[in-house]
């Protein structure tokens, strides 16, 4: 049998210009023999180390790595994507807080409370726009999660700087095929539907006295799930190695993001991490149509989360909203007469520029309505568990015909009705059921050949087409590297590389 040496980048200085999706990224979990030569518990003794493999040596690298002693867990280091359709066209008013079929009848939930101020919501998002007249009160310090330079866009990694610069890409950038996309300002529009002021300009949100936590998990072409896992737990006040700790902990965490794979040990670990400190974690369950009773998301399909699919303003399941066992209860984020969710924007296509107001569909603008009527729960019972919370959204939520719409259309009047009763307090023990999803294949959608917006929005990670991006070849090979190791494989020998980070 032949042996393929392969080397590892331990520090390299890439001059690649864009996204090389030919190449799959892998958490490896292993034992850490220091930690256990001192006996340390089973929670501590492993650590994680992320390698960049070539895309035809990924399933001989997670054999190999799997058949290791010293390794607990090999998980794919899945690109996650935006859960929201782009360049809706405008609606004049926000149906969405509305008393009609498809609202959520917030004008009367007011009558309860608007938020607290020391209720804080997390959005792992793009980041935000920090200067938006209609948020700029309303936010806290955040900070920003993403890693990877290219995708962060901003010229930088990990630091404490949550506001947008923009997502926008040439064609190309994000894999063979994909086209050029101005920047969106999702985690801005995603923000103003949980906690716009209310004031005499603009729009409100659904609990406008709320504070807002922004973190940038997600940049160019999509984000990593390490890194919203690592904004989960940090937002939830987790400590995270190499970011000083979050001194204003979450209530609730707001999820518009996802993608198509298994719910590893690394994004359950964060979520059980997060509602173990007392945060509610809502999650956007897709816009591709798809029944996911034969495909799998994540986070959609960790446990513990509260799913969201999307309404239009007749109270019935939008069109493009994924649906299912999973779901657990839906929301507005579908289209009135053609129209969208008009919450928060910016006018420029790259970076920054004028600020203004703009209407988006999908489950990214669902799934941040019940993140503020999560908060309006907060405010009025702080001390309830992220289980109670789930189950007052499903108790009070208007059922659908449709199927796979979970408990239907959340209520927040109705909510703060019954979290106000006598009968709810605050209680440790109490579980909410879990669906159990039998998923025969299990598979991933194909979505064609190229990468299209729809995809891209949708938050699928097909990334590939037509054979993945082309790769950056001898740019990588033009890295600097810093530090040397070996790994040796069984296969044919051709020479292809793997990166550490």
């Amino acid at each position: 049998m032949r042996f393929l040496v392969i080397f590892i980048s331990l520090l390299s200085i890439s001059v690649t210009a864009k996204l090389d999706l030919t190449k799959k990224q892998f958490i490896i979990h292993k034992k850490d023999a220091d930690r256990l030569s001192l006996k340390a518990s089973s929670e501590d003794f492993v650590k994680k180390e992320i390698y960049e493999v070539d895309g035809d040596i990924a399933e001989d690298f997670v054999r190999e790595m799997s058949s290791r002693s010293d390794v607990v867990e090999v998980e794919e280091n899945i690109l996650l994507n935006y859960l929201s359709e782009q360049d809706d066209p405008l609606f004049d008013q926000q149906w969405s807080l509305q008393e009609f079929a498809g609202g959520i009848s917030i004008k009367r939930a007011w009558e309860f409370t608007k938020g607290k101020n020391d209720i804080v919501v997390a959005i792992i998002d793009s980041g935000v726009i920090l200067d938006h007249e209609d948020i700029r009160d309303r936010l806290v310090q955040g900070a920003d999660f993403v890693s990877d330079v290219f995708i962060a866009n901003d010229g930088d990694g990990r630091d404490m700087d949550p506001s947008d610069p923009g997502n926008w890409n040439f064609a190309g950038e994000c894999g063979a095929g994909s086209s050029s996309k101005p920047s969106n300002w999702h985690g801005t529009h995603v923000a103003g539907i949980v906690g716009s002021a209310h004031n005499d300009f603009g729009v409100v949100g659904v609990a406008p006295n709320v504070s807002i936590l922004p973190i940038r998990a997600m940049g160019k072409c999509g984000g990593r799930l390490n890194d919203v896992a690592d904004a989960i737990r940090w937002a939830a006040g987790a400590a995270v190695s190499g970011m000083p700790t979050n001194q204003n902990p979450a209530k609730v965490i707001n999820l518009s993001l996802g993608g198509f794979g298994s719910c590893g040990s690394t994004m359950q670990n964060a979520i059980n991490d997060a509602r173990s400190r007392g945060a509610t974690v809502i999650v956007a369950v897709g816009n591709e149509s798809l029944n996911l009773d034969r495909y799998e998301m994540v986070p959609v399909s960790c446990r513990g989360v509260v799913n969201v699919a999307s309404n239009d303003a007749n109270g019935k399941l939008s069109s493009f909203s994924n649906y299912g066992v999973e779901v657990d209860v839906v929301a507005p984020g579908g289209f009135q007469g053609g129209m969208g969710i008009l919450n928060l924007g910016n006018s420029g296509n790259t970076s920054p520029s004028n600020n203004n107001y703009v209407y988006k569909v999908g489950t990214s603008m669902s799934a941040p309505h019940v993140a503020g009527i999560a908060a309006l729960i907060y405010s009025l019972k702080e001390d309830l568990y992220p289980d109670q919370i789930e189950q007052i959204l499903k108790d009070t939520a208007l059922e659908m015909s449709s199927g796979g719409t979970g408990f239907g259309i959340v209520q927040a009047y109705d909510s703060l009705v019954l979290t106000d009763s006598d009968s709810i307090q605050p209680d440790p023990d109490f579980k909410t059921d879990e669906p159990f999803v039998n998923r025969q294949n299990a598979s991933v959608p194909n979505f064609g050949t190229s990468y299209t917006e729809d995809v891209a929005a949708c938050g699928s990670v097909v990334l590939q087409s037509g054979g993945g991006g082309s790769g950056p070849g001898g740019n990588f090979m033009a890295s600097l590297f810093i530090g040397i190791a070996m790994i040796t494989l069984s296969r044919k020998t051709k020479i292809l590389s793997i990166k550490k980070f």
